[in-house]
């Protein structure tokens, strides 16, 4: 082997090397990125959720009661009023003044 292609085989090495120790690098960069994105993800669902009962008082209203006990784990009050309706068995959306309804709640 000559001096030329000892200096080829070493030049690619090297670069081999390098192309490596990148992958290296962005393959640990994507990693760190995904434990820090479940850590964040992962604080808000340290919230449990609670079912209590509520009497309805007079004005209550299912877009009332889904300002008063909804949270951020509901994308709207569509989607609480929804939960509500169906935990318990509630086709409308009207409820009675003195009846108890089911809903629910994190903390």
């Amino acid at each position: 082997m000559n001096r030329r292609e000892a200096a080829m085989r070493r030049n690619y090495s090297k670069r081999v090397m390098n192309r490596l120790k990148s992958v290296c690098v962005i393959a640990v960069g994507v990693v760190l990125l995904c434990v820090l994105c479940s850590s964040f993800v992962d604080a808000h669902n340290d919230r449990e959720k609670y079912y209590t009962s509520v009497l309805v008082e007079p004005g209550d209203t299912l877009w009332s009661l889904a300002n008063e006990y909804g949270s951020e784990e509901y994308r709207d009050n569509h989607d609480y009023i929804k939960e509500v309706k169906q935990i318990n068995h509630i086709t409308c959306d009207d409820i009675h003044e003195g009846s108890y309804i089911l809903v629910p709640y994190y903390d």
